[in-house]
């Protein structure tokens, strides 16, 4: 499951099936937690949110960057997929963010060779939060784009 999980990712980050299907939308730092609920009550294998944004930062190609709530196994976590420039460079800063907050964070690699750090312990929507706020200063007021699969939003 794990391996379509990162997939889909992919074809988000390329425009692909998923933003053509209209499974996307808009959403605030506000809405983390109830994204998170949503990803946590649906409890199937497969079901992801992901948040998509930009930030000011010409040291990088692209600066975007994609966070994502997801299950697999049939427990909820927040993974920090290494496909993005950014979210690469930034792997050590958010490993010691997700470490002052007392998340335990694994490795994985998918079978698509894709890896990711995943935390599926403690307060997850706050370390999504934190994440983006901490790390890029995203403003309560910027939207960032959702895309998902498994649950009704809103």
């Amino acid at each position: 499951m794990t391996y379509l999980l990162l997939l889909f990712v992919v074809m988000v980050l390329a425009g692909g099936l998923f933003l053509r299907r209209g499974n996307e939308a808009k959403v605030s730092l506000g809405e983390i937690p109830v994204v998170f609920a949503k990803v946590e009550a649906a409890g199937q294998d497969g079901t992801f949110a992901t948040f998509c944004f930009r930030f000011a930062d010409e040291t990088v190609k692209d600066p975007a960057v994609n966070v994502q709530f997801s299950v697999d196994d049939g427990r909820a976590g927040f993974d920090w997929v290494l496909i993005c420039e950014v979210n690469r460079r930034d792997r050590e800063k958010f490993l010691a963010l997700a470490q002052r907050l007392g998340h335990t964070i694994t490795e994985h690699k998918a079978r698509n060779g894709c890896e990711f750090l995943r935390a599926e312990d403690g307060d997850l929507a706050g370390l999504c939060r934190a994440a983006i706020v901490e790390l890029y200063g995203l403003a309560e007021s910027a939207e960032m784009g959702l895309v998902w699969q498994g649950f009704e939003w809103p």
